[in-house]
């Protein structure tokens, strides 16, 4: 049995999860399909990829594909291109870019499996409706609807509070299925360096943007130092907000390293290295949040607790108290609290690691995610194959 696993472009660091899920299943077959490739993206040498038209942004083919989306009309090259695949099953990861393809969904005759992540369901609709999300995408939530409804679609939420999202958004409840994505267990696992060993270093690893919270960190951080003078931070990621967090970073005198941008042999030695993670995630007014963060369950892989406001991650992707610490969104006191008992209470640093390990190894083992991801897959392409349009 043959999957398309259709995402945005090929494929960006921080969906390195598309790649480890796709080779992680076992009795289908999965080729990943994109438009574009990503500049320092994923090394994606090693599974099959379908390069599908308008991947450079702005050429003529990219303002083709996107302007005949808005008006629900085939793309007929990519269409022939998915076509010829002759799969059973198409999987699109984001729900942004499954109303991109949606004409196609119609045409390919096949059962679809949208996967939900974060962004893509919690935006306002009155936030795309205004045009703050681009004036091609004004008439997306009315798009994601009209699809919900098709008889062939169905979404997979990468944790309960997507789910409940998606409900509240307009999608029916007996369309959402939740599907956790996992991670590698046997990739990311404790060193032999333990936790009471460690300098009292904090990572953060995620893209330099507002609703991650690297500003909201480094205020928190600035009181931690004055509590344990020998700590450190260390932040990896890329964007808009680097710059900004640098420069907050040297005038307070903070000893953070930045190291940019990442591939996953790097987070997992600096996870190695780290007494805690920490990822302060937040709501923005445009309701743009977390869903799941694989990095969070990374962490714990590795036996490293988390400290997180994160959604999805701050209450179900840790246990409060044992193998992390949630708190209050934004807020700097009480991540400065959480912090400075990560790194100081050695009651919890020494039950941590294999309260850590143990959490995701029963919850998130990828192995585990992607044989109930495979037996949605046959359960989906059984109910519906003698469905029609």
């Amino acid at each position: 049995m043959k999957v398309i696993i259709i995402t945005g472009s090929i494929l960006p660091i921080s969906q390195t999860f598309v790649k480890e899920q796709t080779k992680a299943l076992k009795r289908w077959l999965g080729i990943l399909a994109g438009s574009g490739t990503e500049e320092n993206g994923v090394d994606i040498s090693d599974i099959k990829v379908l390069h599908l038209p308008g991947g450079k942004k702005w050429s003529f083919n990219w303002c083709a594909v996107r302007l005949l989306a808005v008006f629900d009309i085939i793309h007929y090259k990519t269409y022939q291109v998915l076509k010829n695949e002759k799969a059973n099953l198409i999987h699109i990861h984001f729900a942004d870019v499954a109303v991109r393809y949606s004409a196609i969904i119609k045409k390919m005759d096949l059962p679809t499996l949208i996967t939900i992540h974060g962004t893509d369901i919690n935006t306002y609709k009155s936030w795309w409706e205004s045009g703050k999300g681009g004036f091609l995408n004004k008439s997306y939530p009315k798009k994601l609807l009209m699809l919900s409804q098709h008889p062939k679609v169905k979404f997979i939420a990468v944790s309960n509070s997507i789910k409940k999202t998606a409900i509240e958004f307009g999608i029916p409840k007996e369309k959402i299925i939740v599907s956790y994505i996992g991670v590698d267990v046997e990739r990311f696992k404790p060193s032999g360096l333990s936790l009471e060993k460690r300098d009292p270093t904090v990572l953060f690893v995620g893209r330099m943007i507002e609703n991650k919270g690297p500003l909201v960190l480094v205020e928190a951080f600035r009181k931690v130092v004055k509590k344990v003078p020998e700590a450190t931070l260390t932040m990896i990621g890329d964007g808009p907000l680097l710059e900004e967090t640098k420069k907050k970073a040297a005038e307070y005198n903070l000893p953070i390293k930045f190291l940019g941008a990442q591939p996953s042999a790097e987070v997992t030695n600096q996870l190695n290295q780290s007494k805690v993670f920490c990822l302060p995630s937040y709501t923005l007014a445009s309701g743009k949040s977390e869903g799941m963060p694989i990095v969070t369950l990374e962490a714990q892989s590795c036996g490293v607790p988390v400290v997180t406001s994160a959604r999805g991650a701050s209450t179900e992707g840790i246990i409060d108290g044992i193998t992390g610490f949630s708190f209050k969104e934004g807020c700097v006191d009480e991540l400065y609290e959480k912090l400075v008992k990560a790194l100081e209470d050695k009651d919890f640093t020494k039950l941590a690691t294999k309260a850590a390990r143990d959490f995701v190894c029963s919850k998130f083992d990828i192995k585990k995610c992607n044989e109930k991801l495979e037996k949605i897959y046959d359960e989906h392409a059984k109910a519906v194959e003698s469905q029609p349009y």
